[in-house]
């Protein structure tokens, strides 16, 4: 299964009496980008290729030339590196005095403008200019010399800078680029958490066979490559390996429930549940009440991919003074509601759908017109005991009775209850 990413073999682990050798390898591995990192022995500790050699190497590849400048005052190199053959120039954050106006500069000269950031460099330092770029530049390594290990936290930079490009709806217009320490064996989690485009030096160029190498590392099998059956299929294993293994370090807790409750509920939440990761209190959010609280992993295993349960909480499960107890309780985020004994989320969650009514009908009095505003299901997932309580079906006849068609209850039937066999 072909990898989507892009790869972009840095020159500088090349052998550079034999420059022209090393864009011919480049070319049959079938890597996208050419490297090129400048270094200028001031913002960083090494002297290396200059608008120069990029002239020179540009007729000998069509390849995207990535300039990567790590340079103080990067606004003198745009307009040489452009007219040099340049497809796409980079500079550090940390590098410019005035970052919009080197912006401006690549912009004007027609080439793709790139920012980088060092590990140590704050997030919030390039945020105010994520609209203006095409490229994001993730150093994983300190900037100066090839052939590094990969800094420790990078995925989880990469990660969190991805995410954050998605809140901005600039996935798709920004590409994130990894340098640094990136090898065959660390390439699919650094893809995996959101990189677009790999840079790799001596994993390439210092291999017995580059040309093998490059191929190996587009022939990797990244999450992204994946059908979205499998992407459904993978989360869905995930889900159900954290309600086992939850439980099991707790050593206490339910696991069956949830794992038969996992498929559907993991389809609700992907492709039925309006909710706003951003605002788990949205008025118009829909509901999910979970009547049948013994299934508390599962209900924490999914906010955790909403974004709303750290793993940290998960792996607390059950203990004292957690985020995740044993039954869900509505303090935690992402919770509609704390259902303990049973039946009682079944009541709560009616209650909730009267409400929604309730409350577009006092909106239209005042003479608003609440459609969109206030249109929101209630979702309750409820067990065999849940419906022998009175207070159950009572709720249960209630919403039959006054057609309470936008609640709608899953009812989990295995035949058995805590005190035995329902039958």
């Amino acid at each position: 299964m072909a990898s989507e990413f892009k790869l972009a073999p840095s020159i500088l682990s090349a052998d550079f009496s034999e420059l022209g050798e090393a864009l011919q390898l480049c070319a049959e591995g079938g890597a996208h980008y050419i490297h090129v990192d400048v270094m200028d022995n001031q913002f960083v500790p090494n002297l290396t290729i200059g608008p120069t050699v990029v002239k020179s190497l540009r007729p000998l590849s069509q390849k995207y030339m990535d300039i990567h400048m790590m340079v103080i005052e990067p606004e003198k190199l745009v307009e040489p590196f452009a007219k040099a053959g340049a497809d796409g120039i980079t500079f550090h954050i940390e590098a410019a005095e005035k970052p919009q106006e080197v912006i401006d500069l690549i912009r004007a000269s027609g080439k793709d403008v790139g920012l980088s950031l060092k590990p140590n460099t704050p997030v919030a330092d390039i945020e105010p200019f994520l609209d203006q770029i095409d490229l994001l530049l993730i150093m994983s390594v300190e900037p100066g010399f090839g052939g590094q290990g990969y800094v420790d936290g990078s995925t989880e930079r990469v990660a969190e800078i991805k995410q954050l490009l998605i809140k901005k709806c600039l996935k798709d217009r920004v590409k994130i680029e990894v340098d640094g320490g990136i090898k065959l064996h660390n390439a699919k989690e650094v893809l995996d958490a959101g990189a677009d485009i790999l840079v790799v030096g001596s994993e390439v160029f210092k291999a017995e066979d580059p040309v093998g190498m490059m191929r190996s590392f587009y022939e990797l099998d990244t999450f992204d490559s994946w059908s979205l059956e499998e992407k459904d299929q993978f989360t869905l294993s995930v889900i159900k390996c954290l309600i086992l293994d939850a439980v099991r370090k707790a050593n206490s807790g339910h696991s069956g429930g949830p794992l038969s409750s996992a498929d559907f509920a993991y389809i609700l939440f992907k492709e039925y549940l309006k909710l706003d990761p951003d605002d788990d209190r949205w008025f118009n959010r829909d509901r999910f009440v979970l009547s049948a609280g013994h299934e508390s992993m599962l209900q924490y295993a999914l906010l955790h991919f909403v974004g709303w349960m750290p793993m940290a909480d998960i792996k607390k499960f059950r203990q004292l003074h957690s985020q995740t107890p044993g039954h869900p309780e509505v303090e935690i985020k992402g919770v509609e509601a704390t259902t303990g004994p049973l039946g009682q989320g079944v009541c709560m969650g009616a209650g909730m759908a009267v409400a929604e009514i309730v409350l577009k009908e006092l909106f239209n009095n005042y003479g608003n017109h609440s459609d969109g505003l206030l249109e929101h299901y209630t979702y309750i997932l409820c067990s065999d005991g849940d419906l022998q309580e009175p207070v159950a079906l009572g709720a249960s006849a209630l919403a039959g009775h006054w057609g309470l068609s936008k609640l709608i209850m899953f009812y989990d039937s295995n035949e058995a209850q805590i005190s035995g066999k329902t039958n």
